[in-house]
């Protein structure tokens, strides 16, 4: 996720999340918003330690566009963003991108004509030299769970998978263990 200043007029900020699939293929969505902060009031308790603000603007995911409206939030150095793209309030992609310490989670609910169609979540660890990502995936009655680690083991980079999955009704599971060279 790289963010900076807008480079249209009607938006202040510009965030680009650039997703790399396994064949090394980078997809680009750019999100165009402006926040506003939230001040207590009778609906919104912020404390001290907190800072709301509400997020208005567009999203870009190739010549598409679509609107969004979500909230951000900071609390103690840790850092998350709810959004909502929609087309209308059958069709949407809500999203939440969260970022503490070590540790980012990404989240993604795609929903169309009011069922939701697939929903996805990542978390990405970073914790004394090692990266461990977890990947849980649903769509209608398929499920996927995986669980990378990225570590060194013996001087040579090792990549260790766990994996649970029920597609078509089929559960599988197991473990696999990648010498990276």
């Amino acid at each position: 996720v790289a963010t900076s200043d807008s480079d249209l007029v009607d938006y202040e900020t510009m965030s680009q999340f650039t997703i790399i699939d396994l064949l090394g293929t980078p997809t680009v969505y750019t999100m165009y918003y402006n926040t506003v902060l939230i001040t207590d009031d009778e609906t919104t308790t912020v404390d001290e330690n907190e800072t709301q603000y509400e997020i208005n603007g567009i999203l870009l995911i190739g010549t598409t566009e679509y609107q969004i409206t979500g909230r951000k939030e900071i609390e103690d150095g840790e850092e998350k963003i709810s959004f909502k793209s929609y087309i209308d309030e059958n069709n949407y992609v809500f999203s939440q991108y969260k970022v503490e310490d070590n540790e980012k989670k990404f989240s993604v609910k795609i929903v169309e004509n009011g069922v939701t169609l697939s929903e996805s979540k990542i978390k990405v660890e970073l914790e004394d030299g090692e990266t461990m990502i977890a990947l849980e995936y649903s769509q209608g009655a398929n499920k996927s769970n995986y669980k990378f680690n990225f570590e060194e083991e013996n001087g040579i980079n090792v990549l260790k998978i766990k994996y649970q999955t029920l597609i078509d009704g089929i559960e599988e599971s197991g473990k696999i263990k990648v010498d990276v060279l």
